[in-house]
């Protein structure tokens, strides 16, 4: 049962999703008349560039107003709304490679505006489209205003706002004025807003009187509040660095502004108690990143930054931290817990059929394609299910591929506008018969994120077919460096995939945009230890891979499961995740970005040297009781090699209707 506070959470979300659409003709003399789609964040940055884009260039426009939690999911599922579209814009700081990745499948240039540092790695990829990446670490309506030679005071008020740093020779209200524009108007409110401001001469952007004067009292409430933490600052010594602590709350950019023009130090810190982050103002760029990095969700720019410290730190214990730049991030706290009870309050869910059932808004379509496979792993999940009895011999690969692949087509007709993200798996899918017939479908729908996970047999003569379908993503299973322990786990029948013919696919698919992971079962037989995974890592790296995950071995119903020698190799080898995060904590070369806790799973992200590591523990028990209470919601759909479209694993259970 969700809670009120639950229930407040959902409601403020949803209020802010769905931010509408806007069709527009473009005014002046500057482009070439062609169709453009812009998806627009809707901080007030991106709002007044886009405003400024579609004032400045001929053509049609349709703007999508989105937010970082969604512009993912809309950019990849609207954009089949408006095939019209020649040129996408994005307006945002928190899309992904995948959702560019997705443009570049179905042929749309596009050009990026933004600061998301994830896609340096990425700006050179798309040209042979005419697509452009531009990251800047300052605001985008600046470059947007310098590109169109247009300087209003506006545009560098709401650059000043987005940067955070306001000089002494500004008005303060004049640039924290955009923040309360901000929240008491809705994004096509405030994009219209800036539109018009461009069509007149006046410098400000005029509100009604009434509103001005609300935003004064709004201003002039929170200069008090302002005043009284300024007055019980905490300042501190770090080796020479001056440090001044302030507990404001949100928002900041008003407290860190009046405490730079008050007090004598390097750094100012603003901290929130309540969503337990902080925003850090320096002049002092050097000093940005050597404070902000030991924290998650950590970044900077011109002259801020920020980050999480995690649940349930006193402000105290955040001061000490930061100082000594020791590292909390508050993921011990979540490891304290089991699983996520599953709350349908705590996700989005669309009607699926007419009602009948909710589908969750981002779920996963697995295409189950075949049950055989070359190898035997000890550790294999799929062997592990109630009805099974010993030890299990792999049935035989599909037989009926053509009608195999025709029920395939019919289902991901029906799914394709629900815009899922797609895993290929098995058995070993790239020894299936059926394997080359679903890569053309995938091309054929575009999906916006497609995994393959494979062992890597024959991968060499399948790399164009996977390119050609527009894979996002290969995952490669070796749960060890040393081939010989790899065979030992993974009992290969036939001969295994090598290590360098793996560096061979890595660097031709990584070079054609599919990227490159390696998944790695935790064991005592394998990877044991922290150090041994940091060898993993170190060897990875040199196959030309930037992305691996851990995971313990998942536990299962082992009350009920007759898979004697699965259920034993699993509990005498079992290393449980947590010890080896109490480890990690201990690391100074493990950098903490994330953390996710869902209601089978829980997963920790870091960076460690120029390699991306994910860490997981998951429980399909959990899994399997929270979805017999739960049947009205799919959160995810599997298709198995006998052509039933499932709500779970179970290639008998759950099955969806089309």
């Amino acid at each position: 049962m969700a809670t009120g506070k639950q229930r407040r959470k959902t409601e403020k979300r949803k209020e802010y999703r769905g931010f509408g659409q806007l069709d527009i003709r473009g005014e002046g003399s500057l482009g070439e008349n062609i169709n453009r789609l812009i998806f627009v964040e809707r901080e007030p940055d991106n709002l007044m560039a886009a405003a400024l884009i579609v004032k400045m260039m001929r053509g049609d426009f349709k703007l999508i107003f989105t937010d970082r939690h969604s512009v993912n999911f809309d950019v990849t599922g609207k954009l089949q709304e408006v095939d019209w579209a020649q040129e996408v814009i994005i307006l945002c700081p928190s899309i992904n490679e995948y959702s560019l990745e997705y443009l570049y499948s179905v042929n749309k240039s596009f050009v990026y505006l933004g600061n998301t540092t994830k896609l340096n790695d990425y700006r050179e990829k798309w040209t042979d489209n005419g697509s452009r990446i531009y990251l800047t670490e300052g605001a985008v309506v600046r470059k947007v205003g310098e590109y169109f030679n247009c300087y209003r005071r506006s545009i560098e008020d709401i650059a000043l706002y987005t940067e955070k740093l306001i000089p002494e020779e500004k008005d303060l209200y004049s640039v924290i004025r955009y923040q309360y524009i901000h929240f008491s108007h809705k994004p096509l409110e405030h994009f219209k807003l800036y539109y018009e401001h461009l069509s007149v001469e006046d410098e400000d952007v005029k509100l009604s009187e009434d509103k001005e004067q609300g935003l004064r009292q709004i201003y002039e409430r929170e200069l008090i509040h302002a005043e009284k933490c300024i007055d019980h600052v905490a300042i501190k010594d770090s080796k020479g660095v001056r440090i001044a602590f302030l507990q404001g709350g949100c928002p900041c950019t008003l407290i860190l502004n009046m405490a730079m023009r008050r007090l004598k130090c390097d750094l100012y810190v603003n901290v929130c108690m309540h969503r337990q982050h902080f925003t850090v103002l320096s002049l002092r760029r050097d000093l940005l990143k050597d404070y902000v990095a030991p924290f998650i969700y950590s970044g900077s720019g011109v002259y801020s930054g920020g980050g999480c410290f995690g649940a349930d730190y006193s402000f105290q214990e955040f001061v000490d931290a930061f100082a000594t730049h020791k590292r909390i991030h508050g993921f011990h706290r979540e490891r304290d817990y089991d699983y996520d009870v599953f709350d349908p309050m705590d996700h989005e869910w669309i009607p699926f059929k007419e009602g009948e059932a909710q589908l969750y808004r981002n779920f996963n379509f697995t295409i189950f394609i075949d049950d055989y496979c070359n190898a035997d792993c000890r550790f294999c999940i799929e062997q592990i299910k109630t009805e099974n009895t010993g030890r299990i011999v792999k049935c035989g690969k599909i037989t009926e591929v053509d009608k195999y692949i025709q029920r395939l087509d019919y289902v991901l007709e029906k799914i394709r506008p629900y815009n899922p993200s797609v895993s290929v798996t098995g058995g070993e899918p790239l020894i299936s018969p059926a394997f080359s017939g679903v890569m053309k479908l995938l091309k054929k729908y575009k999906f916006r994120k497609t995994v393959i996970t494979t062992n890597g047999t024959d991968i060499l003569e399948h790399m164009d077919e996977i390119i050609d379908a527009g894979i996002s993503h290969v995952n490669f299973s070796r749960p060890h460096y040393d081939e010989k322990i790899v065979q030992h786990i993974m009992r290969f029948r036939e001969s295994m995939t090598s290590f360098e013919e793996l560096k061979t696919a890595i660097a031709y698919l990584e070079k054609n945009n599919v990227r490159t992971r390696f998944n790695c079962i935790i064991g005592r037989d394998g990877i044991d230890s922290v150090e041994e995974m940091k060898r993993y890592m170190d060897y990875v790296s040199t196959l030309g891979c930037k992305h691996v995950v851990f995971r313990e071995m998942m536990s299962f119903n082992e009350e009920t499961s007759q898979n004697i020698e699965k259920k034993e190799y699993s509990s005498g080898n079992r290393i449980l995740m947590n010890s080896l995060w109490k480890s990690i904590d201990q690391d100074v070369e493990f950098q903490p970005f994330n953390s996710v806790r869902g209601h089978y799973y829980y997963i920790e992200m870091y960076n460690y040297k120029n390699i991306s590591m994910v860490s997981e523990r998951a429980n399909l028990k959990c899994l399997e009781e929270e979805r017999i209470k739960n049947m009205s919601y799919i959160y995810e759909m599997v298709f198995h090699p006998n052509g039933n479209l499932c709500a779970g694993w179970d290639e008998n259970k759950d099955i969806l209707d089309l």
